[in-house]
């Protein structure tokens, strides 16, 4: 198994069975916000741990893919044939959207949709406006007290 797979199911299997030397038969009523605080402190530094573990295991791949890739005359022609394969596919998407767009249905939801994200926009600066006046409220209630 590779170490990021394994790095993977040491998450996952901490994620499903818990923090160790906790059991689910142990209320949480009955642990003190101190322990809950240390535990989650042990929590996120794992969690911190296998996250760097898979962006090394991850950087190390990406490289050793792409040093196989060019050291391989074969790899490299088959990598050459794709990409030019994919800048046909990026063209030929380009022309199919090109005279898609120019339907008259499909102009108009388009226009409608570019409408709707506006009024999604607004929305969303409306709400966080009025959360602002919540926050400025709050605060100055605080200092009142």
């Amino acid at each position: 198994m590779s170490s990021m797979r394994s790095a993977c199911v040491l998450f996952f299997m901490f994620c499903a069975l818990g923090l160790p030397g906790v059991s689910y038969g142990q209320a949480a009523a009955t642990r003190t916000r101190e322990e809950l605080d240390a535990d989650l402190a042990k929590a996120r530094t794992e969690l911190s741990t296998l996250q760097a573990s898979l962006t090394k295991q991850s950087q190390a791949l990406l490289q050793k893919q792409h040093d196989v890739e060019y050291a391989d005359p074969d790899l490299t022609q088959l990598r050459e044939e794709l990409v030019k394969l994919e800048k046909q596919v990026v063209e030929k998407r380009k022309q199919l959207n090109e005279r898609i767009s120019i339907h008259p249905e499909i102009s108009k939801l388009e226009k409608e949709r570019r409408a709707l994200f506006q009024s999604l926009e607004n929305a969303r600066a409306n709400e966080a406006a009025i959360e602002n006046e919540i926050k400025a409220l709050e605060n100055s209630a605080g200092a009142v007290q």
